[in-house]
């Protein structure tokens, strides 16, 4: 899917994740709204979309798809309340990245909770692979490290904080540049934790 051929509907899409439910309200050819929660307090309920259609004041009825993807959306109780178009997790990638690349095929790395590799063509979505690194490592990093798992606090403190109090830089090693690598540079992420009796780092 393309830019181009878009359908011309009103769409609620909801992305039930591992660590956070993504929503967006598409009507009028444009995203009219968007919005991220945390799933722990939104699970993959009928509450949830209940939820996020009370906020945005839309009517169901006045919907021409709810869509949901996500690999908790196969939580979602069987009676739902709502009719629901249940989209496959790689498709849902598959079609999010060529849509973004405006591209006909494309290697779709998606970083979610974990990270996911899709190769995306219009006819076909397959799965490569993936890691799990990905966003709930640095939420989890996060409360381990600062005691905090708050994307947004977190981003704060990353800008805000100094690196040279958790990684350990090629000056700590051999107090110098060696060659063309700079003394500032990282030799070892949160290499320098192990060598402090400290439990906050920033």
């Amino acid at each position: 899917m393309t830019k181009q051929n878009l359908p011309d509907k009103s769409i609620l899409a909801i992305d039930f994740g591992g660590t956070s439910l993504d929503a967006v309200f598409y009507q009028n050819s444009t995203i009219q709204k968007k919005t991220d929660k945390s799933s722990l307090a939104y699970p993959a309920t009928d509450d949830s979309i209940k939820n996020i259609l009370q906020e945005w004041s839309i009517k169901p009825d006045h919907l021409d798809i709810i869509a949901v993807t996500g690999g908790k959306s196969e939580f979602l109780a069987k009676d739902t309340t709502y009719r629901l178009t249940h989209i496959p997790e790689i498709q849902a990638i598959g079609l999010g990245g060529l849509y973004l690349a405006d591209k006909p095929q494309a290697l779709v790395v998606s970083l979610g909770t974990g990270t996911a590799m899709v190769a995306s063509t219009k006819e076909k979505h397959q799965h490569m692979g993936g890691t799990g690194l990905g966003g709930g490592t640095i939420l989890g990093l996060g409360k381990l490290l600062c005691l905090e798992d708050d994307f947004p606090n977190l981003e704060f403190l990353a800008q805000n904080g100094n690196i040279k109090n958790v990684d350990l830089l090629v000056e700590d090693i051999v107090g110098q540049a060696i060659g063309i690598i700079p003394a500032d540079l990282t030799a070892s992420n949160f290499g320098k934790i192990s060598l402090t009796e400290s439990s906050h780092y920033q």
